[in-house]
């Protein structure tokens, strides 16, 4: 059994389209990687190659074409070594002439990903190539592993196969089942020879590197105590298990994708000073983790159901401004809760915080007053109002509107093309990595005229694009953690654009829903997924009460919701709910 070894890292490559756009816009493409998950196996007739093609989430992915040959070790392969065979869920379609004599296989992987090609002949021994060309969605692929058909396979599987691995548990055990194919000469019996496999970890960036080593009969289960201090840093990673061969078996690896996960702990940098918050309370935040200072995320204050300030983490940081209007008394109790932006931070327990507030300024009233003073002097000097003249407020990029939004700041020249920001709706933050783009009718493709990607400080720049200043040409703006943003587009010039997370998206169309509906849906408050859970409970609605639920664990779960979750949601939502 073989596994890929892709030749590009996880996680999402960014790629530049080099055909040229009009106007000369060359517009950035971004594609997921792929791995080949692939085994040799003795059957009758031959050597069956099958496998499955997966992304780097070890997701299936399908209807994909995969290259398989084979490479000699000596002298050169019989023409009819690699003729076409039916075997499996899927059969080659085509046989081509590779570089020299080699020929090489061309079979498709059906929708679940799986494919199977047979090797005829009593005995086949080489090292077998497969390769994925690459789609508009994922980079290309390749893997290669050796096959001898006078030995056994041994087949490995992951039991329970792992997913996410915490860095806070001191170790984890890793279980992996062994199977002979064909089920004969080999086995767990007394006298079978022992079989030592390896577990291997290969980070985003970096090498594979050994963690622990079993020792085994065929047929029999191994048990790996993986030590978690070996996992290094958070985020995802590539887990193997080796089997280097031996005289009657043949080499075989397993590989799965993991996310190393570790809890957030937020804490107070240092004491907070006491503050009027109606101007501000700044809040300094260490945010921390037992893999380090956390790199991203956001940090939330809250007084009681409403947020009143958030702050982007920046190399385990946060300075939070909150903005209250002063309770009664001489403190005010804020709690401080961390949002994650990637799956592999964990939220831990929110803290509460104890501000002091300054005591009103006696000089507070004055402006009132002076004010008062004016308009007497205006009336007494004039009998006549003068006539009002409506001025429109120009729109400042830099102050979050709360609300998803795209302005058109400052007109630019002609074919100047579009420049500005991509920031977030509530805290102003800028998004890196955001997708901008121009999209036109179009009968003959996705219509996409123009795209690219913002950088580390939310700033994108789209050049002119001859012929987009049509009816119905839009201007689009999508980010991993935020809603998507579709609006007519505007002239040219400089834009800010405003998105809203998913988390808020949510639970504002969770709250129009029960407003729309009135009581009990809606009280004096406002209202909250679990308030709607409950009434739904007590309405026999369980439908709106699973709905509410989901709601409830996107918006305040650990994992962020991401656009497949945000549409099921919204697709979900009860219809038919009146109030009493």
């Amino acid at each position: 059994m073989g596994i890929a070894k892709p030749a590009l890292a996880l996680g999402l490559l960014l790629c530049v389209g080099l055909s040229a756009l009009p106007g000369g816009a060359a517009p950035l493409r971004v594609r997921g990687g792929a791995m080949i998950q692939a085994r040799a196996t003795n059957v009758p007739g031959g050597l069956q190659i099958s496998g499955q093609l997966q992304d780097e989430s070890s997701r299936p992915f399908g209807d994909a074409p995969i290259r398989v040959w084979l490479l000699p070790w000596r002298g050169q392969p019989p023409k009819d070594i690699l003729l076409p065979a039916a075997c499996g869920p899927t059969s080659p379609h085509s046989i081509r002439q590779g570089p020299g004599a080699a020929k090489y296989i061309i079979v498709r992987a059906n929708d679940a990903g799986r494919f199977c090609v047979l090797l005829p002949g009593k005995t086949v021994s080489g090292t077998v190539r497969l390769r994925f060309p690459g789609n508009e969605y994922f980079v290309a692929t390749e893997t290669g592993f050796d096959v001898d058909s006078t030995r056994q396979s041994l087949g490995l599987r992951f039991s329970p196969e792992p997913h996410m691995l915490s860095l806070e548990r001191p170790r984890h055990l890793i279980g992996v089942e062994s199977s002979v194919e064909p089920a004969s000469g080999v086995g767990h019996e007394e006298g079978a020879p022992t079989l030592h496999l390896s577990l291997k970890l290969q980070p985003k960036h970096g090498p594979a590197r050994e963690l622990a080593t079993s020792s085994l009969r065929a047929g029999d289960r191994a048990l790996f105590a993986l030590d978690s201090s070996k996992l290094g840093s958070v985020g995802p990673a590539r887990l193997s298990v080796v089997f280097a061969g031996s005289p009657t078996l043949q080499p075989a690896r397993l590989t799965t994708v993991i996310e190393r996960t570790a809890s957030v702990a937020v804490s107070l940098a240092r004491p907070v000073a006491r503050s009027n918050p109606r101007r501000g309370v700044a809040i300094s935040v260490e945010v921390n983790s037992r893999a380090g200072p956390v790199l991203g995320g956001t940090v939330e204050a809250r007084l009681g159901d409403e947020s009143v300030g958030s702050a982007p983490v920046v190399q385990g940081t946060a300075h939070v401004v909150a903005v209250f209007d002063a309770p009664r008394g001489k403190n005010a109790l804020l709690t401080l809760r961390y949002l994650p932006d990637a799956p592999w931070w964990l939220p831990g327990a929110p803290i509460d915080v104890s501000v002091p507030l300054a005591p009103p300024s006696p000089w507070r009233r004055l402006p009132w007053l002076l004010a008062v003073v004016a308009i007497a002097l205006w009336v007494v000097r004039g009998w006549q109002r003068p006539a009002r003249r409506e001025t429109r407020k120009r729109v400042d990029p830099a102050e979050p509107p709360g609300r998803p939004a795209l302005e058109l700041v400052e007109r630019g020249p002609p074919r100047s093309g579009w420049r500005g920001e991509v920031r977030d709706a509530h805290d102003g933050a800028p998004i890196q990595g955001a997708t901008v783009l121009v999209r036109v009718p179009s009968f003959g493709s996705d219509g996409v005229a123009g795209l690219t990607l913002t950088d580390d400080r939310g700033r994108f720049s789209l050049e002119h694009l001859d012929g987009v200043l049509v009816e119905g040409a839009t201007l689009e703006a999508s980010a991993r953690w935020h809603s998507s943003l579709v609006e007519p587009l505007v002239p040219a010039g400089h834009v800010a654009i405003a998105l809203v997370s998913r988390r808020r998206a949510l639970l504002e169309r969770l709250v129009r829903w029960a407003r729309r509906r009135g009581p009990p849906w809606a009280g004096r408050g406002e209202p909250t997924p679990g308030h709607i859970a409950d009434v739904a409970q007590q309405r026999s609605a369980p439908e709106v009460a699973e709905w509410a639920r989901g709601v409830e664990e996107a918006a305040f779960g650990p994992t962020p919701p991401d656009e497949d979750a945000e549409r099921q949601l919204g697709e979900g939502e009860p219809e038919g709910v009146d109030g009493p």
